[in-house]
């Protein structure tokens, strides 16, 4: 296979011209099952002829690649600087960690349902790279712990056994699951630059906001807490019923979270001061963007989206 993909090492890979490279030594590829890889010219060409450079984490840096494609969110340009700050990216789930890939998994079977109810194909390479897992038997052991939990419909596999292409519906409880606390939370949460200018301005429009909304703005700042930021940030997401994800500073923060948010399957609500929207990275430029001036503005336009896509079923 004259372009097979260097990280799944499975499917053939066409080059993307159509978007746009950061750099001269910078190409972006499209697999089929990995999606869209940005990768360092150089480094490309000594992963085609080093086929067992990175064995161990080519897998990772695929799922990366289609989960990132999938939420939505910048990536990460592989290159032989920056492998270590994919395999630390918050994207990725510890190797041991159950719960995680479960959710991953479940995610997945939501994005490919159509409505409620629809009976999914079991397809092994695709749903491995989901869950981030390496081989079959650690898809097996995932695929069965959430058909125990009752999270999935679906017969269960055993591990080591002839690959069984199944038929598999997201159970309600896996909606539940998925839903978490969000359709009764009161909390929207706010992610942006971390700089004095963005805290004051949403500080000065929480109060306005909730009274015309019954939504409270949500900023990690505002919280006392001994925990890791990162952790924090994850959990409060969880718990809130939607995110504001501003954009005005480009800050790869506010991509994750929203990426985060949406694949949670919560609102997402886009915000760019109007003189940086020309900034914003193209996965996302085609989003319906609050543009703001100032503090009025912003608080004009997000009460009336908020009113408009929250309070409508509230």
């Amino acid at each position: 296979m004259e372009n097979k993909c260097p990280l799944c090492q499975q499917k053939e890979y066409i080059q993307n011209t159509s978007k746009k490279s950061y750099s001269d030594f910078h190409i972006i590829l499209e697999c089929p099952l990995c999606g869209t890889i940005h990768i360092d010219t150089d480094y490309l060409r000594y992963l085609q002829k080093n086929p067992d450079t990175e064995a161990e984490n080519r897998h990772i840096f695929s799922a990366y690649y289609r989960e990132c494609k999938n939420l939505n969110i910048k990536p990460i340009t592989l290159d032989s600087e920056n492998t270590d700050k994919i395999l630390t990216s918050h994207l990725i789930p510890d190797k041991n960690d159950i719960r995680a890939k479960a959710l991953k998994l479940l995610q997945e079977l939501r994005r490919n349902s159509k409505n409620i109810g629809d009976t999914i194909r079991l397809c092994p390479d695709e749903w491995t790279t989901a869950i981030y897992a390496k081989e079959w038997n650690e898809m097996i052991f995932i695929l069965n712990y959430c058909i125990d939990k009752e999270y999935i419909y679906g017969s269960k596999q055993k591990p080591n056994d002839t690959i069984n292409i199944s038929d598999y519906i997201l159970a309600p409880l896996g909606y539940e699951y998925l839903a978490g606390t969000n359709t009764i939370s009161k909390n929207i949460f706010v992610a942006m630059e971390y700089s004095d200018e963005m805290f004051k301005i949403f500080n000065s429009i929480k109060k306005s906001v909730k009274d015309k909304t019954g939504f409270d703005l949500f900023i990690i700042a505002d919280k006392e807490h001994n925990n890791d930021i990162t952790d924090e940030i994850i959990a409060e997401i969880n718990r809130s019923r939607a995110i504001i994800a501003d954009f005005s500073h480009n800050n790869n923060g506010a991509y994750y979270e929203a990426g985060y948010a949406h694949g949670l399957g919560k609102e997402v609500i886009f915000t760019c001061k109007s003189d940086k929207i020309k900034d914003v990275h193209f996965d996302t430029s085609h989003r319906n963007h609050i543009l703001w001036a100032n503090e009025k503005d912003l608080e004009k336009s997000l009460t009336n989206r908020i009113n408009a896509t929250l309070n409508k079923t509230s």
